[in-house]
């Protein structure tokens, strides 16, 4: 009966061999070395039975699992991430935000009828780096804002975000009497614009 060599994956260690029996299943290799107490070559502790017939071990499990902790460890703050990301999520937010955002428009989007500026420095500037443009025109024209007031735009357009536009009132007064008399005098500011124009072109 004649024999041929057969080419197949080895079951221990997955490597290719050639041998004539058809039915055999394990490398000479591995074969050899079955039986002997393996260590770890990080560690040198004794492995574990399933890696003892193995004929090249790798790392014992107690080594991997230590390797695996230390590739889930955010390299900026320290705390956890998960071991496809290069940080933890709130590292992620503080870094790609501005420029380094995927979303990033030029520093510049509207909110609510508001413009929004990219901004971190600035003391009233949001969580996320922006602030609102009238607020910003205002504070960089006056100073400080208080905490107990707000600027309202004087003609109700929201975008509009002149330093003539803009008014610090206290919040209780938003919305009330008060507002209405700067906006009636704003009317009337107009108005004499445009009668003083007409005037000039006549």
């Amino acid at each position: 009966m004649t024999h041929y060599a057969h080419i197949k994956p080895c079951r221990r260690c997955q490597k290719p061999y050639m041998s004539s029996q058809q039915y055999k299943s394990i490398c000479p290799g591995c074969q050899a070395y079955r039986g002997k107490k393996a260590r770890c070559p990080s560690c040198q502790k004794p492995m574990r039975r399933q890696h003892r017939t193995q004929a090249q071990p790798g790392p014992c499990w107690e080594c991997k699992g230590r390797a695996r902790r230390e590739r889930m460890v955010c390299p900026d703050c320290g705390g956890y991430k998960t071991q496809q990301s290069k940080r933890c999520a709130a590292c992620n937010l503080r870094f790609y935000r501005g420029p380094r955002s995927h979303h990033w428009k030029g520093g510049r989007y509207y909110t609510q009828g508001y413009v929004m500026l990219w901004a971190p420095d600035h003391p009233r500037a949001q969580s996320n780096g922006y602030i609102r443009e009238h607020i910003k025109v205002w504070m960089d024209a006056h100073g400080n804002l208080p905490a107990e007031y707000s600027i309202h735009h004087l003609n109700g357009v929201r975008d509009d975000n002149r330093l003539v536009n803009l008014a610090a009132v206290p919040r209780k007064w938003n919305r009330s009497y008060h507002v209405q008399r700067l906006l009636q005098h704003r009317i009337r500011g107009l108005e004499q614009q445009l009668a003083d124009g007409v005037a000039a072109i006549v």
